[in-house]
């Protein structure tokens, strides 16, 4: 595994916070959702 010697920056941080925020409140679409809502079929 590589390790990046640089740490997060705040804003991304916040960003990775809101995302699991929105995944334990159930804001999340699967793949199949996506891929009709986008008509990729």
């Amino acid at each position: 595994m590589a390790l990046d010697p640089e740490p997060l920056s705040e804003e991304t941080l916040h960003q990775i916070e809101e995302g699991i925020a929105d995944i334990r409140a159930g804001r999340l679409s699967s793949l199949e959702d996506i891929t009709v809502e986008l008509d990729l079929k």
